[in-house]
């Protein structure tokens, strides 16, 4: 499932891109990679610039590179957290899930897989909400929605959210949510210079989920990233970690053909589907 779609979104981004720019396409692409690893090792620098990802040349880029490994990450990290607690993680058939910094919906793809291949979680129905500043998100997130193939329907909701504006955010109802997801977004957001207002903003939209919700936390292992997880879920009442997970996770076995080669062979990158990552699971009680 997960790879497929992939597929299927990039060979769809990678047609848009080169249809607008057919000359310079391959050139962009080509340096864009490299461009995006640099600034991912540059995410614990409090002086670096956010990313762009408002371009399809960057979008088809992440999408190539990191979408499938952040999907499979998050779809093994839920198969460890239900294997530690000893029950399926959800109780009701139609789940209401909001992803903040959730970009193209890459949570959603593990969500799906996990519950594909768990077999009895009972869930039919996913009200899938993503909170992200970039607008230019939506559309991919568009697009991995109508190209997965599932028994689980899904809805999705796409709303911009600045995690630095207090207004904004005083707005974020998560209130009648089963699960909030934070995937690989804390690290994105923690040492830019309004950290303080960002850890506020995020505790307290965390603090407005019901009782008996679940909070998934999955990023990279950098203590800059979980520490301010940890802050962050400090703020909030009643939250109980349940599980943490501190690992190398990954998958080997991906075939690399059709779009995936030829970005491979023409840029020199594959997909990146294994890392260490921190991954925390709580409850509201």
């Amino acid at each position: 499932m997960i790879v497929e779609t992939v597929r299927k979104v990039l060979e769809q981004l990678d047609s848009s891109g080169s249809e607008a720019d057919a000359s310079g396409w391959g050139s962009a692409l080509g340096s864009r990679f490299p461009e995006l690893e640099e600034e991912y090792r540059k995410l614990i620098d409090p002086k670096r610039d956010p990313i762009d990802y408002s371009g399809t040349v960057t979008q088809a880029a992440y999408f190539h590179r990191y979408v499938a490994g952040h999907a499979l990450l998050t779809c093994e990290v839920l198969k460890r957290v239900r294997a530690l607690v000893g029950r399926p993680l959800f109780a009701r058939s139609e789940l209401r899930v909001s992803s903040l910094g959730g970009g193209p919906a890459t949570e959603l793809l593990g969500l799906l897989q996990y519950i594909c291949e768990v077999g009895d979680e009972g869930v039919r129905k996913i009200q899938y909400r993503i909170f992200d500043k970039e607008a230019g998100w939506q559309h991919p997130a568009e697009l991995l929605c109508s190209s997965v193939e599932s028994e689980v329907a899904v809805e999705l909701e796409f709303r911009q959210l600045d995690v630095t504006n207090v207004s904004e955010c005083s707005k974020v109802d998560v209130s009648g949510d089963d699960l909030v997801i934070l995937g690989f977004f804390i690290s994105e957001v923690c040492v830019l210079p309004q950290s303080n207002d960002i850890l506020s903003n995020i505790g307290g939209i965390l603090s407005r989920m019901g009782a008996s919700a679940n909070l998934l936390y999955i990023d990279s292992d950098a203590y800059s990233f979980y520490s301010f997880m940890n802050r962050c879920a400090g703020r909030v009442r009643k939250l109980a970690q349940l599980v943490e997970v501190q690992d190398k996770i990954g998958a080997d076995n991906i075939e690399m053909d059709g779009i995936f080669l030829e970005y491979l062979e023409e840029f020199g990158y594959g997909l990146k589907l294994s890392g260490k990552v921190v991954a925390k699971y709580f409850e509201k009680t």
